[in-house]
């Protein structure tokens, strides 16, 4: 039920499987949290993303309505990100 947001090197953003640029992003994200009953966001990136990307993501994430975001770090593993809880 967790929602992926991939960020691949060449900068192209993916929702699930739809793809998305950063001006899209928050509306996809809207959209599918609708449908999520855990408001759970991961956000899976590979070693050319940057930390501006990820900041941007989950700005888009929070104020789409996500309740957690969470950070990929293999495979079918991910990470609670810092956010105070």
């Amino acid at each position: 039920d967790s929602i992926v947001v991939t960020a691949g090197d060449d900068g192209g953003l993916f929702v699930n499987q739809a793809a998305a640029t950063l001006d899209t992003l928050e509306i996809l994200l809207k959209a599918e949290l609708a449908k999520s009953r855990s408001g759970r966001v991961v956000f899976r990136g590979d070693k050319g993303s940057t930390y501006g990307v990820f900041s941007k993501v989950m700005e888009a994430a929070r104020n789409a309505g996500a309740k957690e975001f969470d950070l990929a770090q293999s495979p079918g593993e991910s990470r609670r990100a810092a956010d105070g809880k």
